[in-house]
């Protein structure tokens, strides 16, 4: 889970050039988790979120879901 953070933070530092407060964070892992858990729970719909992924793994489809959050953020959208 720590590498998945390190990761959640640097996609947002890279979207948003800063980092999270600790209640966005918090709010970006909860989704990783719970998409995690769905993931692994139902294998088949990782190939179906991640159509063009050579190895598709539940962490991936997980993070591309945080990561997609990230970029649907009022902050991100309105960025000039």
């Amino acid at each position: 889970t720590q590498n998945a953070e390190n990761q959640i933070i640097m996609c947002y530092q890279s979207a948003l050039q800063h980092e999270p407060n600790r209640k966005d964070l918090k709010a970006l892992m909860n989704l990783y988790e719970i998409s995690l858990e769905k993931f692994k729970k139902n294998p088949k719909e990782i190939k179906a979120y991640l159509k063009t992924s050579e190895k598709p793994t539940a962490v991936l489809a997980a993070l591309s879901i945080v990561a997609n959050a990230i970029i649907n953020l009022d902050e991100f959208v309105t960025k000039q």
